[in-house]
């Protein structure tokens, strides 16, 4: 069992017991119903995207197409508003979304899992004839101040939404070690990547949280802003190995009408942000902002929306930072 944590408060002289969240997870019945909800804006989209981003601003949830399976029970995936206290929490853990992620999100955690063990799928509608050149992208968020181990895998189906066992093909693993707030953070993963999968293939999404033992592990964890990202804006990996050295390349063609392709190379995983800016520094497009993993890549550019003249592409990392121009002519 957790251990049970009193934390004291001295005010004047008087000690005060303060609520402790460990107990109040230990203690609370479940409850299979969610939170209250409420409508907010749909967020800004700084790309081309195929498929969402969906920010889960309607009450109405799962959205639209949308499936949750939980094999083990209990009432899996639920929408969060900011502000809202996280049920089976308290009032230690609040809803918060990323940047342009509206009002709400949506978040797992052991309340809403089985008896004593959590398997909650949360599915997306088909997504079409879908090119390896596609990234799917979505901001994940382990919350602040929670010390417990947690899972979330990405998995891919190609033939149906109503069977785990479907989904056969691995976007990725991500393991919440039993430490504090990892904050929200933006992932890209180029379906290209993933072993098996093949052009022109339909597909669901599925995001998977797990934890065999949801007395002793199991936090709280959200996803927002899910999109698969299309090919005309977007990053691949060349797979040709670990370079040993950061670099940006000049954009090619150049000048270029509307398209350019942009290769640059990063010895170390780690965030890395491509973004494009006009001539007086405004931020006028978002290639790529999140993890990505130790290798040689090209970004493709579109800029059908933008008009001609003279823009700079600048690539920043935590150890690296460079800026070359490139010249749009229509």
């Amino acid at each position: 069992m957790k251990k049970f944590i009193t934390l004291f408060l001295v005010a004047v002289i008087v000690p005060v017991f303060l609520y402790s969240q460990d107990y109040n997870k230990l203690n609370t019945p479940r409850n299979p119903v969610g939170p209250n909800s409420v409508i907010g804006s749909e967020p800004p989209v700084p790309f081309l995207a195929t498929f969402g981003p969906e920010s889960f601003e309607s009450p109405t949830f799962p959205p639209a197409s949308w499936t949750r399976l939980n094999p083990v029970g209990g009432t899996g995936w639920d929408r969060i508003t900011n502000g809202t206290n996280v049920p089976g929490w308290g009032t230690a853990v609040v809803g918060s979304t990323p940047p342009g992620g509206g009002t709400a999100c949506t978040y797992a955690t052991y309340f809403n899992g089985g008896a004593t063990s959590n398997d909650m799928w949360l599915i997306t509608p088909q997504i079409m004839n879908i090119s390896l050149n596609d990234t799917l992208v979505f901001w994940v968020k382990k919350w602040p101040g929670l010390q417990y181990v947690d899972n979330l895998d990405i998995k891919i189906s190609t033939t149906t939404n109503s069977s785990v066992a479907s989904f056969t093909y691995t976007v990725a693993t991500i393991v919440f070690p039993a430490i504090n707030d990892t904050a929200w953070t933006r992932k890209a993963y180029a379906l290209g990547s993933v072993s098996g999968l093949t052009a022109g293939s339909n597909i669901y999404v599925g995001f998977r949280e797990h934890v065999t033992d949801n007395l002793n592990d199991g936090d709280v964890v959200g996803l927002d802003l899910i999109s698969l990202v299309g090919s005309t804006v977007g990053v691949i990996n060349n797979g040709t190995g670990v370079p040993s050295s950061y670099e940006l390349a000049q954009n090619y063609p150049n000048p270029f009408n509307p398209s350019t392709k942009i290769n640059f190379s990063i010895p170390k995983s780690g965030n890395v942000k491509l973004a494009v800016y006009d001539m007086i520094g405004n931020e006028v497009s978002v290639i790529t902002n999140g993890e990505l993993a130790a290798g040689n890549y090209t970004a493709s550019f579109n800029a059908s929306k933008l008009s001609s003249g003279v823009y700079f592409y600048k690539l920043v990392t935590g150890e690296f930072t460079s800026t070359k121009r490139m010249i749009l002519v229509k």
